[in-house]
């Protein structure tokens, strides 16, 4: 049995800074589906839980198996009316763009049954009538916009009538949260720090030096000069790079104290 799959945090430091980490625990349902209960808390109105493997609940005729390890989540599956529910409370440390990804096989459905996915109570998603059914796993990825810092929730929501062949097997579901915070080149003798943001297309030069004004020069990889502007530096000046090539571009900084020079890469 696997174990539960932690956060997975994957930084490129190269100019740009891009974080992504996967906020969610169990992406792959082993621990609760084996515990009846985890991580990702399940519930059925037929069976108390949607959770399966193959022993408890055979395959369907086939289709209705785990896409990884033994556990998955199975909703409907009986002429019954049901309501199924798979639910997980997750934290994002850091606010950025998220995207959920969760793969699934739907051999049967009625077009009037629902399976819809939830964030904190909103609906992002919802099975549209005219979606083919197949009997292999698919992925599917859905936007999920902004999502702040803190504690989030997602819940995946079925309900089907009774007497309809609605079928769905969900497993291996990650939310991953993407934020732009740039590349901090801190250290440099002066007390400026300079970084670069790839959400709103900007360089930002910090000041922790006595300095109020700075002449600041950007040159391009081939030495061309395209910026020469004096700015106030006692707050954090801003430089737009809206329209820039995607490159290495050197800055030089010159205050009453000297001048520093420190390279950007803009992706």
């Amino acid at each position: 049995m696997k174990k539960s799959l932690l956060s997975l945090v994957a930084c490129l430091l190269m100019g740009t800074v891009t974080c992504q980490v996967q906020v969610l625990t169990d992406t792959s349902m082993e621990t609760s589906g084996a515990a009846n209960n985890g991580d990702w808390i399940s519930t059925s109105s037929n069976f108390g839980t949607t959770w399966c493997n193959i022993a408890d609940c055979g395959t369907g005729g086939g289709p209705m198996v785990p896409r990884t390890g033994s556990y998955y989540s199975w909703f409907g599956g009986v002429s019954a009316a049901e309501i199924g529910t798979l639910k997980q409370t997750f934290n994002v440390a850091t606010a950025g763009t998220a995207e959920l990804k969760f793969y699934w096989v739907i051999p049967f459905r009625d077009a009037t049954d629902i399976f819809k996915v939830e964030i904190d109570g909103t609906e992002v998603y919802a099975l549209e009538s005219s979606t083919n059914i197949f009997t292999t796993y698919q992925e599917k990825t859905v936007s999920l916009g902004n999502l702040a810092a803190g504690s989030h929730s997602i819940r995946f929501y079925s309900a089907k009538t009774a007497g309809h062949s609605h079928n769905v097997a969900l497993d291996d579901v990650t939310i991953n949260v993407t934020s732009g915070m740039g590349t901090q080149n801190i250290g440099l003798s002066t007390g400026i720090n300079i970084y670069t943001n790839s959400l709103d297309n900007t360089i930002n030069i910090s000041n922790k030096t006595s300095e109020k004004k700075a002449t600041i020069g950007v040159y391009d990889a081939s030495g061309k000069l395209l910026l020469d502007k004096n700015y106030d530096i006692s707050t954090t000046a801003v430089i737009s790079t809206k329209g820039w090539k995607t490159g290495m571009y050197l800055l030089k900084i010159k205050t009453d104290q000297g001048v520093i020079s420190k390279k950007v890469i803009i992706k």
